[in-house]
C-alpha cells in the first residue's frame, strides 16, 4: 500500500498538496495552480492507516481501510465523497506467510451493476515478487510486474510488460556501502540504459534530493526535497532543466 508507506511513527495524519507555479500576467506574482494528486491520510495512535480522503476530479474519494487478524489489510472500499456511493470495493487474500496472494477488485462507476472483478495474482521467490494482472475481459491485456531484491531485501530490479512481451518498464537500481541508493538505471526493449536516476547526497541518512537525465532525449528532471525537525520530507520542488515545474507540499500532523 503506497500510501501506508508514508507513515513514520508517530504521525496522525498527512495533508499533501501539489501545484504548478505560474506568473500572473498582469502583477506577475508567483501563483501556485492546483495539481491533481492532492489528498489527506489519517492514522491511528498505531500508526495504522484507516481512511484517507482524495480531492481529484470527477470523483472526488473516500479510501476507508478494513483490517483483520494481525493488522492485515483485509478490504478497500472507495465511496464518493459527496453522496457517499460505493465506487471501488477491494478483496485482499493471503498465503501460509503472511503475504498477499490475490487481490480482487469490483468497481461500481454509475453502473447498474457491479462490472467484472479484475484480479491481482501475487507469487513469491527467494529473491523476487511477481505480480500477474490476468485478463477480466477480451478487450484487457495481461500484464506483469517483477520485483527482485538482494540478500538484505533492497530492490535491485523493477520490470514490467503487458503480454506477449511488449515493455512497460524496466530498471535497475544501485546502492553504495551504507546501503542508501544512489542511481536508479531505466533500460529500453533491448536492456541499454536511456536514463539514469542520480540521487544527490545524503544528509543524516536522508535524500536531499536526485534527477533525472534522459539519454535519448536531452532534458535534466531534478527533485529537491526538505525536512522537518523530525526527518520526513514537507517539500518537494520538481525541475524541468533548471525551470520549477511542480512544487508538492505536506503538511504532517503529529500525536
Amino acid at each position: 500500500m503506497k500510501y501506508s508507506s508514508q507513515y513514520r511513527n508517530g504521525i496522525k495524519s498527512i495533508s499533501f498538496r501539489s501545484g504548478v507555479p505560474k506568473i500572473e500576467k498582469i502583477s506577475y506574482a508567483l501563483e501556485l495552480k492546483e495539481f491533481h494528486g492532492n489528498y489527506e491520510l489519517f492514522f491511528n495512535s498505531k500508526g495504522v492507516l484507516t481512511h484517507s480522503v482524495h480531492h481529484d476530479k470527477p470523483y472526488k474519494c473516500t479510501m476507508v481501510f478494513g483490517y483483520g487478524y494481525g493488522k492485515r489489510l483485509i478490504a478497500t472500499s472507495k465511496l464518493h465523497t459527496e453522496d457517499q456511493s460505493l465506487l471501488e470495493l477491494t478483496q485482499y487474500y493471503y498465503d501460509k506467510s503472511n503475504r498477499i496472494r490475490k487481490e480482487v477488485n469490483w468497481n461500481f462507476y454509475g453502473s447498474f451493476r457491479w462490472n467484472d472483478n479484475d484480479k491481482a495474482i501475487h507469487t513469491y521467490k527467494e529473491d523476487s515478487k511477481i505480480i500477474v494482472l490476468p485478463k477480466s475481459r477480451s478487450s484487457d491485456v495481461e500484464a506483469t510486474f517483477i520485483t527482485r531484491y538482494d540478500e538484505h531485501g533492497k530492490i535491485t530490479e523493477e520490470k514490467s510488460f503487458s503480454e506477449p512481451s511488449d515493455l512497460i518498464s524496466w530498471s535497475r537500481n544501485e546502492y553504495n556501502s551504507a546501503g542508501e541508493l544512489m542511481r536508479e538505471i531505466s533500460l529500453d526493449e533491448n536492456g541499454m540504459e536511456d536514463g539514469v536516476y542520480e540521487y544527490l547526497p545524503f544528509k543524516d541518512g536522508l535524500a536531499t534530493g536526485y534527477r533525472y537525465k534522459s539519454i535519448k532525449e536531452s532534458y535534466l528532471k531534478e527533485y529537491r526535497y526538505t525536512y522537518d525537525e523530525k526527518g520526513n520530507w514537507n517539500s518537494q520542488v520538481v525541475l524541468l532543466d533548471g525551470e520549477p515545474q511542480y512544487i508538492h507540499e505536506r503538511a504532517i500532523i503529529y500525536q
